[in-house]
């Protein structure tokens, strides 16, 4: 849910979100489509999910949600004319992501946004988590595979996701950088305080742990 309203008012920023009552909302990755489930009942919008994995599919199905196996890439006809699309850390695992942003764009209505979330490798808890995992070959193993996860294919700064987006066809409508609140990091004290004192560096250079994009489709 804080998710959900975190991700609204950013969103607020480009399109007025009660005007997205009753229209279709698609969130691509939706998982077991807990997003989807609370953006319906906050904002009255229409929930559409996609998802790759089937047991993920399942468990937002028997939720009621209206959730298709497979990716935007090879999604039915029907996902069409979307007004706002969320992709909330999808693209970091995908091999092809400018294909992805491409089946985005095509599914989107003229004007239509695209929110999109991904971890920023140009803040210091990655730039730093890196050299210290070349330094110690990657141990404590379990620290470094949370922050390089084996399904993360994918890194992007802020700049090369936003030329990757332009490359794509969107206008670039904001593109900003957000710190994982300290409620959100489960770890050892000493880790978390060390995850800390990295943001509170990438607070001062303006280049913070997540990057959060809104896109927007060319009119």
């Amino acid at each position: 849910m804080r998710r959900c309203c975190e991700v609204f008012a950013r969103l607020n920023a480009v399109v007025e979100v009660r005007s997205l009552r009753g229209q279709r909302l698609l969130d691509v990755g939706c998982d077991t489509g807990s997003f989807l489930a609370d953006a319906a009942e906050c904002h009255e919008i229409v929930p559409v999910g996609l998802d790759v994995s089937l047991g993920a599919v399942q468990a937002a199905r028997a939720r009621g949600l209206q959730v298709y196996h497979g990716s935007i890439e090879d999604a039915p006809a029907e996902f069409a004319e979307f007004r706002v699309v969320t992709a909330i850390d999808v693209i970091e695992h995908v091999v092809n992501p400018e294909l992805f942003l491409r089946s985005i764009y095509k599914r989107m209505s003229t004007g239509g946004v695209l929110y999109l979330q991904t971890p920023n490798v140009n803040s210091s808890i990655y730039q730093v988590g890196w050299q210290f995992c070349r330094l110690t070959r990657a141990r404590p193993r379990a620290v470094f595979l949370r922050l390089f996860q084996p399904q993360h294919v994918q890194y992007f700064s802020r700049y090369g996701l936003a030329y990757l987006a332009k490359r794509c066809g969107f206008q670039i409508a904001k593109v900003e950088t957000r710190s994982f609140p300290p409620r959100d990091i489960v770890a050892h004290e000493s880790v978390r305080l060390l995850v800390m004192g990295l943001q509170y560096m990438d607070c001062l250079k303006q280049d913070r742990t997540l990057i959060c994009a809104l896109l927007q489709k060319s009119p």
